[in-house]
């Protein structure tokens, strides 16, 4: 999760790395807020467990408490928002 190569460009900066990560969930949560059709579609490709797995790998993370709660409270805030989903549960 933490490679230097994002889409063909090298990322020298590991800060900008983080940064990228937590901007990329923190869209995906606020595309999960409130249309139940895009909860629906993100449930069925398999977003929770992807979710929990980037949790664990987060909490490996060599960074600051705070970088980490800063992406902790995206993750937790999608997996929020597919919670409306019954079969999610």
């Amino acid at each position: 999760m933490l490679s230097t190569l994002v889409s063909g460009k090298l990322v020298k900066n590991d800060d900008k790395i983080l940064d990228l990560l937590n901007y990329t969930i923190g869209t995906i949560k606020c595309f999960t807020q409130s249309n139940k059709d895009v909860q629906l579609e993100s449930v069925n490709h398999k977003m929770i467990p992807l979710l929990s797995i980037t949790i664990q790998k987060v909490m490996l993370f060599n960074c600051s408490a705070s970088r980490k709660a800063m992406i902790l409270v995206q993750i937790t805030g999608t997996m929020r928002n597919l919670a409306n989903i019954e079969k999610c549960h």
